[in-house]
């Protein structure tokens, strides 16, 4: 960018992500890579380590939707990608993950290899696909306030008429839920 490229004209009109390795970046990006040399749980060898130092449009959500976001997965050897668009993974995950939010885009899903991360600008440990949370991953959903098992199960489960699955996976005997009580769903 410095030598060659016109920083200022082209982030006018695109985002920047700048591959800097050092204590701070030297341009304002949109994203920042600075390691090659990072470790994540779940994944052999080295990573890119990335900081998201401001919105991209249409990027990503505000902080104050995703505060209450609690959905746990179980993950078993799932492809990880580096954006929603990657051509191919960067490796596998194994273990606990957390939705970093719900939105999906291309087919995709960001998550976080801690609860406390969840929604934190720079805390997305990848993207997987949407489908490879199959029949046989199990998300943890928090319930909160207003929600109901037909709303749940239409999000999770794609109908709200499967609820009931809901309740006997949980052993639920009718379908009163409260704000603060763990549900576990099989998407």
């Amino acid at each position: 960018f410095t030598n060659h490229l016109d920083f200022a004209r082209l982030s006018q009109k695109y985002s920047i992500w700048l591959a800097q390795w050092s204590d701070k970046p030297s341009l304002n990006a949109q994203i920042w890579q600075y390691s090659s040399k990072g470790k994540v749980a779940g994944i052999n060898g080295n990573v890119d380590m990335n900081y998201m130092l401001s919105d991209i449009e249409g990027g990503t959500d505000s902080s104050e939707a995703l505060k209450d976001k609690t959905d746990e997965l179980k993950l078993k050897k799932v492809n990880l990608y580096i954006s929603s668009t990657s051509k191919y993974p960067a490796g596998t995950v194994s273990g606990t993950y957390w939705l970093w939010n719900s939105e999906k885009i291309n087919g995709r899903v960001r998550i976080t290899n801690a609860k406390s991360s969840i929604g934190k600008v720079g805390q997305v440990t990848g993207w997987i696909n949407a489908s490879d949370i199959g029949e046989k991953q199990l998300i943890t959903y928090t319930v909160k306030p207003g929600d109901t098992l037909w709303g749940i199960a239409e999000k999770y489960l794609g109908s709200g008429t499967d609820y009931k699955k809901i309740m006997e996976y949980n052993g639920l005997k009718n379908e009163m839920i409260f704000a603060g009580q763990k549900l576990d769903i099989l998407v």
